[in-house]
């Protein structure tokens, strides 16, 4: 049974489905809280749904010396077209580092034979892929071999996410754990700041409008995991959806005043990727 599932309704409930007896076994949940992870939160720039990813082009840097900089790294999105696209971006970023031995991205979906994606598993943990995009069957039951998990657009719900982020840094060794979401979820009342604070625009009314109707959409926690406000920090909201205790390691989160704190490299290979565009 899955820990990360809610401990008050979820988790009870679904005892009760399997039948579990009060008294007769034991509830232990391993913590959520991982110390070794590095928590961060992104605003999506630009659509997914189309062929080109601007807002990862930080992945692959254009002074890219060599494929194994790339930590492992699962990707996670919503549907298998876009796993599709994905990867045909991501592999024709890495071009000139691809060859019939070394594949680097893989798709990991239903659509792909089981076969394959067992050979995908084993190529990840040999180091032939680096980068894998899955959709939710990479998210049940698997052990993959990545370092960071990076999730591009909001799951279902809070527990998904969860679930997601326990794929990062299985040995302990560390990782870094990233989701997307719309400029929306965002909660800046007067003005636009999308990011850059020097342009920060004036918002209309419809837009204010809009935003609070698709924060109103969003599942639990993923408003507050967005905007935590200080103190707060993106892992101390993470504990507190589950009602555990955190206790902020010396590597925390990139939410603003925490460490490391917001990263500068990712906007700028953005900017730097939309040039090359125009």
């Amino acid at each position: 049974m899955s820990g990360s599932m809610d401990p008050t309704i979820a988790r009870p409930k679904m005892q009760n489905v399997l039948g579990f007896q009060r008294e007769q076994f034991q509830d232990i949940s391993l913590p959520i809280d991982h110390q070794d992870l590095v928590y961060g939160a992104c605003i999506l720039k630009h659509s997914i749904h189309g062929t080109e990813f601007p807002d990862l082009a930080w992945l692959v840097p254009n002074d890219l010396a060599s494929p194994n900089v790339i930590r492992p790294t699962l990707i996670a999105v919503g549907t298998i077209a876009i796993a599709d696209a994905l990867v045909k971006w991501l592999r024709t970023q890495l071009k000139a580092f691809i060859t019939e031995e070394c594949s680097l991205v893989f798709p990991f979906h239903l659509i792909i034979p089981q076969e394959d994606r067992i050979q995908t598993l084993l190529e990840l943990e040999q180091g032939l892929v680096q980068i894998v995009v899955t959709t939710t069957v990479g998210n049940v039951g698997l052990d993959m071999s990545v370092k960071d998990v990076i999730i591009l657009d909001l799951p279902a719900d809070f527990e998904s996410m969860t679930q997601w982020n326990g794929q990062a840094s299985r040995d302990g060794s560390g990782g870094h754990v990233i989701i997307y979401a719309p400029d929306e979820i965002q909660i800046e009342n007067n003005f636009d700041l999308y990011g850059d604070q020097a342009n920060k625009k004036k918002l209309s009314k419809n837009t204010l409008a809009a935003q609070v109707a698709y924060r109103d959409k969003c599942a639990l926690g993923f408003v507050e995991y967005f905007n935590p406000g200080h103190p707060k920090c993106y892992q101390c909201v993470s504990c507190g959806y589950y009602d555990e205790p955190y206790y902020r390691p010396e590597q925390c989160c990139e939410a603003p005043g925490c460490t490391p704190g917001p990263p500068n490299d990712y906007q700028s290979a953005t900017d730097h990727y939309m040039e090359k565009l125009t």
